[in-house]
């Protein structure tokens, strides 16, 4: 599998992203910059927040499938307050750092790197994992501390499995 990596606004650790996902085994078909203006139509005012679904739906539109997103701003989808990330099956996501920041920078880059590979795990059809792995949901910042930046064995055959297919 190779994936189009989009890199919206001034989202910074762009050679961090880059290194997590060649070294998950995903090719990269090439990486790109997007301009926060062109989600204007995805932000809500009242929430002071992104709608995912319409950015990612967005996305869909102009990117070779699959692709992953990543955002400085805050997201959600609707039933939600927040999320860290979204994503639609064989299609793509979105990931937001804007809640995983850390003062410390080795927090900051574990919290990235699980929701990055959590989202790409859902990418190529993974459901969420009862077991504190990468996989496993996470609804705050103390969840996303607790689990594992691997794979249980599980997930990870499967999700090796599915990004050998060739998108």
């Amino acid at each position: 599998m190779r994936l189009s990596l989009i890199f919206v606004g001034n989202f910074r650790e762009k050679k961090f992203a880059e290194e997590v996902v060649t070294s998950s085994g995903i090719g990269l078909k090439g990486t790109f910059v997007e301009r926060v203006e062109n989600f204007r139509d995805c932000y809500s005012a009242s929430r002071n927040q992104y709608d995912a679904a319409c950015m990612l739906g967005i996305l869909e539109n102009k990117y070779d499938k699959p692709f992953l997103a990543l955002f400085t701003e805050d997201i959600y989808i609707e039933g939600m307050n927040f999320v860290f990330g979204v994503a639609i099956p064989s299609v793509g996501c979105v990931v937001s750092d804007f809640r995983l920041r850390s003062r410390k920078k080795e927090t900051y880059f574990s919290r990235l790197r699980k929701e990055i590979l959590h989202e790409l795990g859902h990418v190529v059809g993974l459901g969420h994992c009862k077991h504190p792995w990468v996989m496993a949901f996470s609804n705050s910042l103390e969840e996303v501390d607790l689990k594992s930046d691997s794979f249980c064995s599980k997930c990870r055959k499967k999700f090796s499995e599915r990004i050998k297919v060739e998108w």
